[in-house]
């Protein structure tokens, strides 16, 4: 629940905050920032099929505030890319992030 409403004030912060930049910087400032992200969390980009994979099969390797950031980092950037005028959509950062709360809550469960 919290998630979502981050998810959602901050796409709209964002759309608010870039509504006045002319449209070929914004599109570089957005390019910028995915090359950024892709070099510093490339498991972040695309739909994280071969991320969730890495989880099930590496569940004991995994630190456990891993799922958690990478979840709230994929919505923010999922935010950032579309108030930026790059194509996407919502539907799978959001199954991404769904299965990385899941597994936390999981993880979390088998340690009590």
């Amino acid at each position: 629940m919290v998630l979502d409403w981050l998810y959602l004030v901050s796409e709209h912060a964002l759309i608010r905050l870039f509504s006045n930049i002319p449209i070929l910087l914004l599109t570089t400032l957005g390019g910028v920032g995915i090359g950024g992200m892709a070099l510093l969390y490339p498991d972040l980009l695309f739909s994280g099929e071969e991320t969730l994979l890495e989880y099930i099969d590496e569940r004991r390797l995994i630190p456990l505030y891993t799922p958690i950031m990478f979840s709230v980092l994929k919505l923010l950037f999922t935010a950032f890319c579309l108030a930026t005028g790059w194509r996407g959509g919502h539907i799978y950062p959001l199954l991404f992030s769904s299965f990385t709360l899941g597994y936390f809550s999981v993880y979390c469960w088998t340690l009590i």
